[in-house]
């Protein structure tokens, strides 16, 4: 199976204060074993946003959505590990994705961004089976006003 697995659109984190903020997930696997999960943050927060609050969302995706999946391979069944999932940020602000990477990739600690080229998209589309295809969304000037 190549697709995506699972969907959320509203999935709640804890803020840091006071309420919960959402973001839309989607987990994708390539059939191989290999799981992409897609945070597409709406800023649809009170008070933590999901760049900010990103340890927290990670772990939380982790353990409540992909350490449950049982993905399909030639063998059997495998369950995603934290190690080798790819984490990707498509942010309503900034209109870019983001690669999400940690220090260290099991207890989400230290992270770092790095914008994602469409060439790379374009893969990434092709390799989880992202139907209609993941495409950075250009900024024009006047919208950032």
């Amino acid at each position: 199976m190549r697709g995506r697995a699972y969907f959320a659109s509203e999935f709640e984190y804890p803020g840091f204060w006071q309420g919960n903020g959402l973001v839309e997930v989607s987990v994708y696997v390539d059939g191989l074993g290999g799981c992409m999960v897609l945070l597409h943050d709406h800023d649809q927060h009170e008070n933590t946003s999901v760049t900010n609050a990103i340890e927290t969302v990670c772990h939380k995706v982790k353990t409540e959505v992909v350490e449950t999946l049982e993905l399909p391979t030639v063998g059997g069944f495998i369950r995603p590990r934290a190690e080798n999932t790819l984490w990707v940020h498509f942010s309503e602000a900034d209109k870019m994705y983001s690669k999400v990477g940690f220090h260290d990739r099991v207890q989400f600690v230290a992270p770092n961004w790095r914008y994602i080229a469409q060439p790379w998209l374009d893969e990434l589309s092709s390799q989880y089976g992202v139907e209609p295809g993941l495409q950075q969304k250009p900024v024009m000037l006047e919208e950032r006003a």
